[in-house]
């Protein structure tokens, strides 16, 4: 989450400062703490703070009275407010006359136009600090703030950056902008149009090259240009040398360019960021070639449970042993859930299983959250491409891709048509999860698509969608952006991984306690006897092999109403419950049946199913130990077939019969074919039925 990137930039010194409650200098009110209001209202809470960083403030009326407490303080000086879930500031904010700085963090809903005339009318407000705020753009209000000297704008992919210049300019005492992880991949000509300003803050962004502009910039001293993908930096920082440039942070360059800088900024300090890691592409190519092999694996399994080819069942054959398999997730989640756990999966072994999107676990029943693929086309004939849509969901959870921010991925040697195309990658498709190769050998990259059914391919170029770039330019910066995408992506991977480890200990330690007891009870609830001779570990070795290859297993499976019935519902055959509904659907005038075997006697059924082949239907009936007769709905002509269940536990079958209406008081006699429980598994009655 983005929450992971507060250390960069300008925000590593406010992190630093505000998330410790600890700060001697800093009253920290969390507003999920029902003692909150208490703690504002008692004015020795403030002896000795200047900074008060209320966190939480779920709504406006909790802003509210925070406001009016701190209007009464004249020490604080600094409010930092996190967590806002509110629009618009309250009007109280312009009675504290006192701040001189502001900082708002994960305010997302924050309207900038109303928080921004609101700090117009603080008379000594000096720094105004937007982390996590998804501001669209600084409005020509901010020329009100007649004392500004310093803004920061963090962690904001949507910032309209031009039209925010124009707006800062009109503020006479601005010496610091900052900018950092805001994605930005070119910066706007009118940059220049910040005469007064000694410090420029542009770490962590997208930034190949540096604008003209710059050149207006006489008072700058200070510039950070770390973290881009400048690919000539000599070129680039050029421009800037007619400025007396004191400190220039950048990426590291070579010797030979280093001492061309130093020519260029005599007066500088020149500091480089780390080289990229390097370590890091080979720890990816064998995390690829880990997940390469898991993907090929989960293909041919895919493949070869697309074959049905069901042998006679033997010791060796995956069978189910009982239904327990069905009860234990509805056992055991509970359990899991008091912990806030799944399983012990990590960051890549989910990305392989298509029971996850990105790292949650897919579950029957419950939403999720998928992404999707826009259309691009290029300006040459014949080339297509796609691009990511960036929604709320993608923005928070896939922030490494953005090292490819403002791009789309042209197809190589595509051979399919537009119509094609879009059928196959774009209409109606959800995606859980992607991966992105750097093919440094032929320029291109592989992006890997995982979708509920398995893993989809496309080799693709990236190429700026709004701006003209050669295309040798744009190949320079490959490996730069591929490694900042890398970084990202480990990122995610360390932080999560930390958090599984955490949880894991935390889980086996309490699970351990419960573990056995409940294990206990399960088997004796929902065990047959062949379970109980198993451990739990070959038992739950057997569970995931069976939920894998359920249908299969069932095949498998000796003659049993239960697994009967299962199979039906996967076969998408439901059952009809309700007696009322039966009868609204076949009428209210049951008809008359009874059951003989091969020589025409009566036979004891113990339950009979009636399959509607028309409309994808079943109806079970009670039976008897003793020969009786049936009262049976169905419409007259409605292709039918009956499945019976012995005393003895041998199955009976009629794999096809046309539907008559019975029209005397004797009851229709229909004569079974018998299978023998000794003989016969379930494969042989689907295989009557044509239900594989």
């Amino acid at each position: 989450m983005f929450r992971n990137y507060f250390f960069i930039g300008v925000l590593l010194l406010i992190a630093s400062n505000y998330f410790s409650q600890s700060n001697k200098a800093t009253l920290y009110i969390n507003f999920e703490d029902v003692n909150a209001f208490a703690q504002l209202d008692n004015p020795r809470n403030y002896d000795g703070k200047n900074t008060l960083h209320l966190d939480n403030v779920v709504n406006q009326d909790y802003l509210q009275q925070a406001l009016v407490s701190l209007s009464k303080i004249e020490s604080v000086e600094n409010i930092i407010i996190t967590d806002y879930q509110g629009k618009k500031i309250p009007q109280s904010l312009t009675n504290c006359r006192y701040l001189r700085k502001i900082t708002f963090v994960k305010c997302k809903e924050i309207n900038a136009k109303h928080t921004i005339k609101l700090l117009g009318e603080l008379p000594a407000l000096e720094s105004i600090n937007f982390g996590n705020c998804k501001i669209e753009a600084i409005p020509v209000e901010i020329k009100n703030c007649t004392q500004l000297k310093s803004i920061n704008i963090s962690l904001n992919n949507i910032l309209d950056l031009k039209t925010s210049i124009e707006s800062l300019a009109q503020c006479p005492n601005l010496e610091s902008v900052a900018l950092p992880v805001n994605q930005i991949s070119e910066l706007p000509e009118n940059i220049g149009k910040l005469t007064h300003l000694k410090e420029l803050n542009l770490a962590n962004n997208n930034l190949t090259d540096l604008p003209m502009g710059l050149k207006s910039l006489d008072s700058l001293e200070s510039i950070a240009v770390q973290k881009n993908i400048i690919i000539g930096p000599v070129k680039a920082y050029q421009k800037l040398n007619t400025l007396n440039i004191k400190y220039l942070s950048i990426d590291a360059v070579s010797d030979e360019e280093l001492e061309e800088l130093k020519k260029l900024f005599p007066n500088a300090k020149i500091k480089q960021a780390e080289k990229p890691n390097l370590d890091l592409l080979e720890m990816h190519t064998q995390i690829k070639d880990s997940i390469n092999n898991e993907i090929k694996a989960e293909r041919t399994k895919e493949a070869d449970d697309s074959e049905y080819v069901i042998k006679k069942r033997s010791s060796t054959e995956l069978k189910v042993l009982s239904l327990a398999y069905l009860h234990y997730a509805k056992v055991f989640d509970p359990l899991l859930n008091k912990n806030d756990f799944r399983d012990t999966l990590l960051f890549d072994e989910r990305f392989t299983d298509t029971n996850y999107y990105n790292v949650y676990r897919r579950q029957k029943g419950l939403s999720y959250d998928y992404f999707e693929l826009k259309f691009a086309r290029t300006n040459e004939k014949k080339q297509i491409g796609v691009k990511f849509k960036i929604t709320e969901y993608f923005y928070s959870n896939f922030e490494e891709y953005f090292a490819f921010n403002e791009m789309i991925w042209v197809v190589v040697d595509n051979q399919q048509s537009v119509g094609e195309f879009k059928n196959e990658w774009v209409k109606n498709k959800k995606y859980l999860d992607y991966r992105i190769d750097y093919q440094s050998g032929q320029k291109n990259f592989l992006l890997t698509f995982k979708t509920p059914n398995g893993f989809k391919e496309l080799v693709v170029v990236p190429r700026f969608e709004t701006k003209t770039q050669a295309i040798s330019t744009v190949q320079k910066s490959y490996e730069v952006r591929y490694i900042k995408y890398l970084e990202g992506l480990n990122k995610r991977r360390k932080t999560f991984n930390k958090t599984q480890y955490d949880k894991t200990v935390e889980y086996r330690l309490s699970v351990n306690r419960l573990n056995n007891t409940t294990w206990e009870d399960f088997g004796k609830q929902y065990f047959s006897s062949e379970e109980n001779k198993l451990s739990q570990k070959q038992w739950l070795e057997y569970y995931d092999e069976v939920i894998s290859k359920e249908k299969r297993a069932l095949l498998n499976s000796e003659l049993n109403t239960e697994y009967f019935c299962r199979l039906l519902a996967l076969n998408g055959v439901n059952e009809r419950t309700s007696l009322q509904e039966t009868k609204s659907v076949y009428g209210d005038l049951p008809n008359k049946l009874v059951f003989v075997n091969g020589k025409h006697e009566p036979v004891a059924v113990k339950n009979l199913y009636v399959l509607n082949r028309k409309d994808k239907s079943y109806k079970k009936y009670v039976g008897s130990n003793g020969p009786m007769e049936f009262f049976v709905f169905y419409n007259s002509g409605d292709p039918l077939s009956f499945v019976v269940e012995f005393r003895n536990g041998d199955f009976g079958i009629i794999e096809y019969w046309n539907a008559a209406t019975v029209t005397s008081s004797d009851a229709l006699k229909l004569s079974l074919t018998l299978m023998s429980k000794d003989y016969t598994d379930q494969y042989d009655i689907m295989k009557l039925l044509k239900l594989l």
